[in-house]
């Protein structure tokens, strides 16, 4: 096993001509968000840069219970998270990576709606975001993760919108530079300093990312 999520399991496995595939499942009697999954990427976002590839999907007995089970074919190497920017143009040029895979599953009418680190992906070189089991048209969720929740993200009911995504991808950048500024503060006291977090906020101390995510989040 490489990873868990809030009732899923992903593993590594090797298909018939030895590649490397990775395999999601999830209980069937609960199975709501990997089964959204499966309609993204099968009928929004195949062939999408920057997307899997769904493989297969079907049922699997695993530990005695009957699970979903996903198979595509970006197996990550490492994460967001794990990843080294000591060099600003090597940051400048995933960040625009990222931005473009945004952009491009927004013109397919999708909201990630859960942009963190751990879900964008380095494999053979290139940068994949993952886990769209979240993911749909724009409308509320209630599968944020709060550390990189968007502002909107906080209020229960509002609609997540494509800026919401964006605001999600400069919180997980801004992340790796260390401590957030809301990190082990309240919900509350979270939003108000997120909304002293924008990048024309921290242009001095971060220019290189506030420059990129200007235009996306401030820019009339």
């Amino acid at each position: 096993m490489i990873g868990k999520g809030r009732c899923s399991l992903v593993f590594e496995a090797k298909n018939e001509v030895s590649k490397r595939v990775c395999i999601k499942i999830e209980p069937c009697e609960d199975c709501s968000q990997i089964t959204n999954e499966i309609n993204i990427l099968r009928n929004q976002l195949f062939d999408c840069i920057g997307v899997p590839k769904l493989l297969f999907d079907g049922e699997t007995e695993y530990l005695g219970t009957m699970w979903r089970a996903i198979v595509t074919d970006v197996v990550g190497d490492k994460t967001l998270e794990d990843f080294s920017f000591g060099d600003r143009l090597v940051l400048e040029d995933v960040a625009n990576q990222a931005i473009d895979i945004l952009e491009a599953i927004h013109k397919r009418g999708v909201i990630h709606k859960d942009i963190k680190p751990s879900h964008l992906v380095f494999f053979q070189n290139s940068l994949y975001l993952i886990d769209f089991g979240a993911a749909g048209p724009p409308g509320p969720s209630d599968l944020v993760t709060w550390r990189f929740a968007s502002i909107l993200g906080h209020f229960k009911g509002l609609d997540l919108d494509e800026k919401s995504d964006f605001e999600s991808l400069w919180f997980s950048f801004l992340s790796l530079h260390g401590k957030l500024p809301w990190d082990g503060v309240d919900q509350g006291n979270a939003l108000t300093l997120k909304l002293r977090s924008k990048p024309c906020d921290l242009q001095q101390q971060y220019p290189t990312l506030a420059n990129i995510f200007y235009p996306l989040l401030e820019a009339d």
